[in-house]
């Protein structure tokens, strides 16, 4: 049996799709890792809330074939990953395929350039498929596929994947067993889960141990018009990340995030549809809820009062505003920075001659000052700054802390 292999807890953020509430665990001083740690269940005790008992063996079995336990590195396979969970839950959100247009006519025989081009939602394609490569198994192996050797499963998928099943032989004309295996293959993987590369995957990412939360964006026109293109001189072309959402999803905080609509204008606006991983949309609503957590809009700082020490800060604009600075017991406090790959102005650095702060981000002159954004970076680049604007905030936030709210001061000696 399937569920005789030894599993372990899944770490991806499996939290956010179950029923256990994931943000209050985080606001009580639970991070989201430790929460959908917590959140996340033992496969052989997971009662599926999507697919019948039939559908769900058949998931088992395929997911354990697509990505087997013990390669390189005995690294971890679908089940001990917990990826069949992963697309019951998927797939059991209303919202997940909701976002596909579904106006006919649809053409199944038209060029992928052509778009999405069949009548069913993600939820259908899994239903229609599972049952026809059932029935056609039953019919060649009198067996259902969750009950055929792994010679034969893996047989069995090939020939799915090459629509050697011909599923409008079996009475549903609007469907190809390809298909179906592009977005199971596509469910199951999710980039390079476990230190293999996979067909489509990009070759140059490092290893990790668990998919993505949701799947890729679809392929637009050009894209699809240059994987083609690319493919055809022997290129490897692969997907980039992108730091839109491709379904409605609530995250790790409990912030409702909607699926993108392609308008083509995240680049160089905020996301009306909330799709963007911004901090607007990914983190702000939760921050608000907080009770030491303040925020000023449309703010720029032009004047800093000190406290008597002359060491830390008290407020800042006083003329137009008031905002507490991070003194034991206060609040915290956002000065809103926005950004069009504008970076400098406060550079951070090594000394306190040439930068105003240092690598924490923390004012060499006033410690109780830290300020976060691509004003840290003495001039621009090449690629887009905003990773590297999360690393260095993520860093501060954890040297204020593990370390400054323990002992206020500053935090490099200069």
């Amino acid at each position: 049996m399937l569920l005789q292999k030894p599993t372990t807890r899944r770490k991806f953020l499996l939290g956010s799709l179950l029923a256990l509430p994931l943000s209050e665990l985080v606001f009580k001083g639970i991070t989201a890792a430790q929460a959908a740690e917590m959140a996340a269940p033992e496969l052989a005790d997971y009662k599926p809330i999507f697919f019948s008992d039939d559908e769900w063996q058949f998931i088992l079995a395929a997911t354990d074939r697509l990505i087997p336990a013990g390669g390189k590195g005995k690294a971890l396979g679908a089940l001990e990953t917990n990826v069949p969970i992963f697309i019951d839950q998927q797939l059991h959100s209303e919202e997940f395929g909701s976002e596909i247009y579904m106006q006919g006519p649809f053409n199944t025989e038209a060029p992928a350039t052509m778009g999405y081009q069949i009548p069913f939602r993600p939820q259908q394609i899994y239903q229609t498929s599972i049952r026809l490569i059932n029935q056609w198994s039953q019919t060649t192996h009198q067996k259902a596929f969750h009950a055929l050797t792994l010679e034969e499963k893996d047989a069995v998928l090939t020939w799915v994947n090459k629509n050697g099943i011909d599923f409008a032989a079996l009475g549903e004309p609007n469907l190809k067993a390809s298909q179906f295996f592009s977005q199971l293959l596509s469910d199951t993987k999710h980039g390079n889960p476990r230190g293999q590369i996979l067909e489509g995957d990009d070759p140059f990412e490092g290893p990790r141990s668990e998919p993505y939360p949701l799947p890729a964006l679809d392929d637009t026109l050009d894209n699809v018009m240059f994987k083609e293109a690319a493919k055809k001189l022997g290129y490897h072309p692969f997907p980039n990340p992108s730091a839109c959402v491709s379904r409605a999803w609530k995250n790790p905080y409990g912030n409702q995030i909607a699926p993108c609509n392609y308008c083509g204008y995240c680049s160089k606006y905020p996301c009306l549809n909330y799709s963007k991983a911004s901090p607007q949309t990914a983190v702000m609503d939760s921050l608000k809820r907080m009770p030491n957590f303040s925020y000023e809009v449309n703010a720029e700082v032009i004047k800093v009062v000190l406290n008597d020490d002359k060491k830390t800060a008290k407020e800042v604009n006083p003329d137009s505003m008031s905002m507490s600075f991070l003194l034991m017991g206060a609040d915290f406090d956002l000065t809103k920075y926005v950004s069009t790959h504008n970076v400098g102005g406060a550079v951070m650095g090594d000394n306190p001659k040439t930068s105003a702060l240092n690598k924490y981000l923390q004012s060499w002159d006033v410690h109780n000052v830290f300020v976060l954004g691509g004003n840290a970076f003495p001039q621009n680049f090449q690629a887009n700054p905003t990773d590297t604007i999360g690393a260095i905030t993520l860093m501060a936030a954890q040297a204020i802390k593990d370390q400054y709210l323990k002992n206020p001061g500053p935090l490099v000696q200069a």
